[in-house]
């Protein structure tokens, strides 16, 4: 921690005045950044007809909250476990089996520091008569607040989803496989401006990075999983107070 000239000094005269000897203090150690380690996912709940592999990241040096974080991290895999499932199981009758989930976490994707947690989390996921999907699942967490996860409706005003849907189909307008493959329509139904629209994203020192697409049946399937990055300056007006807070956290 940098000690600022102006104030060492007025310190300094306010001890020389009462006979003090001035000195100044060790600036205090960093509080140590929480670190990142995978379990490996079939570790957790999922019915034995599917196949589940891939790791779930988990955090080492999070202080008090390391438990109920690491919970809230493994319940977000297992979520999105869940939603696979009932994708692939019989609208009647019970699960006969097939499918397979696979989360494949990249480091770079996960922010993780004493005030803010945030990951986008790839996830593959193959059904039984034939088709797969690549997507997104996402969570970020206040380090204050661990029972409770932070929304994209916490993060962009509710008047600021025009601006953000208008940035990001600018960017993705540049992917060549979103405008050669999925198409005009595809493109529009990604960035229709609400919340469900961009649920899966992460905060990261550069930005609000928004991951695509959102779920297995989502209209960009056909360009595999990618995420979009905007940067906080581009998003002034749209961010609500909370998540102009939260994206000086993440910068830290």
């Amino acid at each position: 921690m940098k000690i600022r000239a102006g104030a060492l000094f007025l310190g300094c005269l306010a001890q020389f005045a009462t006979g003090g000897a001035c000195s100044a203090s060790p600036a205090p150690h960093a509080a140590t950044l929480p670190s990142v380690y995978y379990i490996p996912a079939k570790s957790l709940r999922h019915d034995r007809g599917f196949t589940v592999a891939g790791r779930v990241p988990q955090l080492r040096h999070a202080g008090p909250p390391e438990a109920a974080l690491n919970e809230r991290l493994r319940s977000t895999v297992e979520q999105g476990m869940r939603q696979a499932e009932r994708s692939v199981r019989p609208t009647s009758g019970r699960f006969a089996g097939g499918g397979d989930f696979t989360i494949d976490p990249v480091r770079s994707l996960i922010s993780a520091n004493s005030v803010l947690v945030s990951a986008l989390l790839p996830v593959s996921e193959s059904r039984p008569y034939g088709t797969s999907s690549r997507y997104w699942l996402s969570v970020t967490i206040e380090v204050s607040r661990p029972q409770s996860t932070v929304s994209i409706s916490d993060v962009i005003s509710a008047s600021g989803f025009e601006l953000l849907a208008k940035l990001l189909r600018e960017r993705l307008e540049e992917n060549k496989c979103v405008t050669q493959w999925a198409g005009s329509r595809a493109l529009s139904n990604a960035t229709v401006p609400k919340a469900t629209s961009f649920r899966r994203f992460m905060l990261l020192p550069a930005g609000l990075a928004v991951g695509f697409p959102s779920s297995a049946d989502s209209a960009l399937y056909e360009c595999g999983n990618f995420y979009v990055v905007i940067p906080y300056s581009e998003l002034a007006g749209a961010m609500s107070p909370v998540g102009e807070a939260l994206a000086k956290d993440v910068e830290r």
